[in-house]
């Protein structure tokens, strides 16, 4: 074959492929604009995101491209024929989405860029409505703790069974042992926090980590052992596992292999991605960013890395209405619900009312707390004057039953 006809073949194949696997998200994503139900405004790829969809589609040509021009390689010889390139593509394809994930938790990357929020949508940028976001699933909880996991959760298990070349129960094996490092990451973290006397609110682990949502620490000793507490967790998993390896020896086959390769090579890796500094969301850093202005804190006198967690926070009159405060405005708010904060009701009252009411999830919850605290109050937008009236009516109700002095109430954008 004519090697510019085999280079044509392979790019139709890959714009095929491309096209397949984008085709359900661009379907989706149709029909909710149809509906009106798009959240955030409309959603593009940024050119940052386009670059990068360009990178994956040639990492995918280089299966074909290396059987064309150097058939003899081992990498020509591992991604040959239809099996061979159907695994490289869906390999190439669950790197590029974990490689993403991460760079966007260190806010370097921005692959997606949205427009004004349109009506409908629970908060500025905190989450999704219940009706279509990813909602995580409850399956445990952990003394009086919720759990949660997303559907993400064995994608990192996917992704090393694709690079080993394994077998069905080889790959169940790694998705197995990989969710039960997250999960021995995030336990770590529940233990310090119990052990230090904090509240945890909810743990939540998907294919991209995790959040354990605690009450924040004050001391310098305390916020380490918390932030921490995951990674010590991961370092203690390594040291039992190595120390298993040299009383039974290394497994060269099976299950036992698998988990072995999760336990320790895999196991750095996650903990070196943590140790990473980024935002996992607004207002909520991760344990590496966390780590390292703690270090700076106590090298070079940096602020606390949760000094602003622990400031005053401002306190606004009962009659305030925060439509007129320019700064706490969203973009395209026309209707929705004020929470004001104030120096009595409990940070757990404002998280659980955020999800029960708004249906946001913990991670988001805690954010919108985070935010009322820090600003003084917060606007949320909903999709007319009757739903915001309903939110604001349940969560007053639920506040005085409890004896919570908290200020909800339905409000409109003043027109200009």
């Amino acid at each position: 074959m004519h090697p510019i006809l085999g280079f044509l073949i392979v790019v139709g194949v890959l714009f095929a492929v491309g096209f397949a696997l984008y085709l359900p998200f661009l379907l989706w994503f149709r029909r909710k604009r149809r509906l009106g139900k798009a959240v955030g405004g409309e959603v593009h790829f940024s050119a940052a995101g386009w670059v990068f969809i360009a990178a994956m589609l040639a990492a995918m040509a280089a299966a074909p491209l290396a059987g064309i021009f150097a058939p003899d390689s081992w990498f020509a010889m591992r991604t040959r024929g239809d099996l061979g390139f159907f695994r490289w593509a869906i390999c190439v394809f669950v790197f590029t989405n974990v490689l993403e994930s991460a760079l966007m938790r260190t806010e370097w990357l921005r692959l997606l860029k949205r427009g004004p929020p349109r009506q409908g949508s629970a908060a500025e940028e905190v989450a999704p409505p219940a009706k279509w976001a990813r909602r995580p699933w409850k399956i445990a909880t952990l003394r009086g703790v919720p759990i949660y996991v997303q559907a993400s959760l064995p994608t990192g298990g996917v992704l090393v069974a694709l690079f080993t070349d394994s077998g069905l129960v080889e790959s169940l094996a790694y998705c197995v042992a990989f969710m039960a490092l997250i999960g021995v990451h995030e336990l770590g973290h529940f233990v310090a926090a119990r052990a230090l006397g904090l509240r945890v609110f909810a743990v939540r682990i998907s294919g991209a980590g995790g959040s354990c949502l605690t009450q924040f620490t004050r001391g310098t000793r305390d916020t380490f052992l918390l932030y921490s507490g995951g990674l010590l967790a991961q370092a203690l998993l390594l040291a039992l596992t190595l120390i298993a390896v040299a009383l039974l020896g290394s497994p060269s086959q099976g299950v036992a292999r698998c988990v072995v390769v999760t336990f320790t090579t895999v196991n750095l890796i996650v903990a070196a991605i943590n140790l990473v500094p980024g935002k996992v969301r607004e207002d909520l850093s991760n344990d590496g960013a966390i780590l390292w202005e703690l270090l700076l804190h106590v090298t070079r006198g940096a602020p606390h890395p949760l000094a602003k967690q622990h400031a005053a926070s401002p306190l606004y009159p009962r009659e305030t209405n925060l439509t007129a405060i320019a700064d706490m405005l969203p973009p395209g708010f026309q209707v929705g619900v004020e929470m004001l904060n104030d120096d009595s009701t409990t940070m757990e009252f404002v998280m659980a009312v955020l999800q029960k009411y708004l249906a946001l999830d913990a991670e988001a919850a805690k954010a919108a707390m985070l935010r009322i605290h820090t600003q003084g109050g917060m606007l949320f937008a909903l999709a007319d004057r009757a739903q915001a009236d309903a939110v604001a009516d349940g969560i007053t109700r639920e506040a005085r039953a409890q004896g919570h002095v908290l200020v909800c109430r339905a409000v409109e954008a003043s027109v200009a």
